[in-house]
């Protein structure tokens, strides 16, 4: 929200305000008085386009003139659960033809209810399962670049190498996906809203202390400094008068305004809750250099969250640091640096990964490890066969990798269906309502020629998104390793080779830039090999040669898929199994036909699907060159199968 004053212009209204250079004429009838002349008020005007005044707390909106459109039967929305997003879309295309769903460089794996317990042992005491080695061949189908120690690829003595750690975490998500397995990487960690006036909550100021161990808040007066005022050149800086109870502080520079307030202390106090406190220790979210209100209390100086000194400024102990907050039951439930501070969603993603609760190891626990029980497979580093080439003759800044943004749970959440407006939409408050599941990203067309309309490449100079450029290695680029593993059961090892050797036309992603197109690998199987460790142990060498002990280098390696999709199938009670098919039968369930949808490298080639890379793209926030928010109606993203459907999206 910014302030204003509103001035009346003949018949029209403006808005006055050192967020613009000339006042603000407001378009529309917000049924504004006269009494309101002259008078500060606070106003929304976010995305461009004014929605919100609010004067002496009441709110007022745009007055509009609405008329009821004929609707024809066919063309309704039926309210299908979030589990029939395809009939949904086909319900809804014609109707929304102007209202594109979601688009993005990723997807997601539907979350599994069921999990599938491993048949593994974890004894190493005892060569009871299967040992011996995979030989790799890993081709890159676009560039391809991973980070090493100088910034650039990773090489040793010149010669380019996949690290096996990287190869080790593709394939073990991988294996997590196609064995059913836990979801349990984000169980613990709580996500932030910011907080805003039309949630109507009333916002408090004060200052916030420790007494005798516990957090407390002394109510205070605000008044906002409405000028251009800066305290110093840093914008958080705090000026204390002791002797008047005062901190006149600034929550930084916001549209080249630098807002300051001035907080006197007044009589009575209000108890902190455990939730308020623990809410604001996890938000990881708060930049390093921000203040961080807690540790400044600690350390009773203004500091940051790495615990920095900020402008060299010392809390009074009568005082304490200036906060706004929130009132719930009597205690403050949220507090903040800033008047709309981010407030913890009242359920973390834990509550929302609905997994049923087993006692034992899922396969990739019982192949990989934990951190109780050491992993069963070792990875090796895989080197380029031939000479290095690379993309370009000097490295170039990739455009913006976005991290990810779990707040948008119209993407990360189950939805009932996939045109339900923003006000009827899951969020993280919303409770017993699934995770969308794993995330993957799609196989993109990218190129390194910066004059391709799907280069990689940062072509605005004025736009360094990334202060590290990279030089990828250039497509069909051949590298060679080995996968050794040791007391595999044969189901264990059937889900390894099932996450190695995909179908036909399928690749892996690994490395930097995956949402721009990088990194798509063919992973193929040049041998697989068994070995019998006791007659390994009992013979070093034989015939001049080390013992490699090899039982078999003719081993079908189908077979152990089967198996494994057998007893995958045994315990996921949902999916049916083809003899006839074997473990294609795996593939062909609706799970991991979504999975298989997302990792069919063809999409990209030739015109088999319309647009590819733009219905794949990042969608805009109103900062490209277009200007235009696709998020604003909040579109939900549709299941994997949706997207790659003809008639799916109709804006570029």
């Amino acid at each position: 929200m910014k302030k204003g004053i509103l001035i009346k212009d003949g018949k029209s209204w403006k808005i006055s305000s050192p967020a613009f250079k000339q006042p603000m004429t407001i378009g529309g009838d917000f049924g504004l008085t006269n009494d309101m002349e002259n008078q500060e008020i606070e106003f929304d005007n976010s995305g461009g386009a004014l929605k919100l005044i609010r004067f002496k707390n009441k709110a007022y909106k745009k007055i509009m003139i609405s008329q009821s459109p004929k609707v024809n039967e066919s063309q309704k929305v039926r309210n299908d659960s979030h589990y029939s997003q395809t009939r949904s879309f086909n319900n809804t295309i014609q109707e929304n033809q102007m209202n594109d769903p979601a688009r993005a460089p990723y997807n997601f794996v539907q979350l599994n209810k069921n999990i599938a317990i491993s048949n593994g042992i974890a004894d190493f005491s005892k060569n009871i399962g299967l040992s011996g080695f995979i030989e790799l061949i890993v081709k890159n189908k676009s560039p391809l670049f991973i980070r090493g120690a100088n910034g650039q690829f990773s090489s040793n003595m010149d010669q380019p190498y996949i690290p096996g750690s990287s190869l080790r975490g593709s394939i073990r998500n991988l294996v997590n996906i196609t064995s059913y397995g836990k979801l349990d990487q984000y169980s613990n960690r709580t996500l932030f809203k910011r907080s805003n006036i039309n949630d109507g909550k009333d916002v408090f100021a004060g200052f916030l202390k420790k007494e005798n161990g516990t957090y407390v808040i002394l109510k205070a007066k605000e008044v906002q400094l409405f000028h251009e005022v800066r305290l110093s050149t840093h914008p958080h800086q705090y000026v204390y008068n002791e002797n008047s109870k005062t901190c006149n502080f600034s929550v930084g520079e916001f549209q080249n305004t630098c807002r300051v307030w001035s907080f006197t202390m007044q009589s009575g106090k209000v108890e902190v809750s455990d939730n308020a406190v623990n809410g604001y220790e996890l938000d990881d979210t708060r930049s390093e250099k921000a203040i961080d209100l807690l540790k400044s209390i600690k350390s009773k100086k203004i500091v940051n969250k790495s615990e920095e000194p900020i402008g060299n400024v010392s809390i009074p102990d009568n005082i304490g640091v200036p906060v706004f907050f929130r009132v719930e039951n009597g205690k403050a439930s949220s507090f903040g640096h800033a008047k709309y501070h981010r407030i913890p969603y009242s359920h973390s993603i834990g509550d929302h990964i609905i997994q049923d609760k087993i006692k034992g190891l899922d396969f990739s626990e019982s192949i990989f490890g934990t951190l109780d029980q050491p992993s069963k497979v070792f990875f090796d580093d895989f080197y380029l066969i031939g000479n290095p080439k690379f993309d370009l003759l000097s490295p170039r800044t990739p455009m913006v990798l976005s991290s990810p943004k779990p707040t948008t749970f119209q993407h990360y959440l189950e939805q009932p269906t996939l045109f339900t407006s923003p006000t009827q939409q899951n969020k993280w408050s919303t409770p017993e309502v699934p995770i969308r599941g794993f995330k993957n990203y799609w196989h993109r067309g990218t190129s390194s020629d910066e004059r391709n309309r799907n280069t990689w490449i940062e072509t605005d100079d004025e736009c360094k998104s990334n202060p590290n450029p990279i030089n990828p290695i250039s497509i069909n680029s051949v590298f060679e390793g080995c996968v050794r593993f040791d007391n595999l059961s044969h189901e264990e090892l059937g889900a390894l080779l099932f996450a190695l050797d995909l179908p036909i036309n399928c690749c892996h992603k690994m490395g930097m830039g995956k949402p721009l197109g990088l990194g798509s690998i063919e992973i193929s199987i040049k041998q697989l090999s068994i070995i019998n460790r006791n007659n390994r142990y009992q013979i070093l060498c034989e015939n001049g040669k080390w013992n490699q002990s090899i039982i078999d280098e003719t081993i079908n390696k189908d077979s152990f898929k089967d198996l494994f999709a057998k007893f995958i199938i045994k315990q996921i009670q949902d999916i049916s199994y083809d003899d006839t098919k074997g473990f294609i039968s795996l593939w062909e369930n609706d799970r991991l036909s979504k999975l298989k949808e997302m990792l069919t490298f063809n999409h990209v080639m030739g015109d088999s699907i319309v647009k590819w890379d733009k219905r794949t793209r990042y969608m805009e926030n109103g900062a490209g060159n277009t200007g235009i928010n696709e998020f604003k109606h909040r579109p939900i993203l549709p299941n994997p199968e949706i997207v790659v459907q003809k008639n799916t999206y109709k804006k570029p």
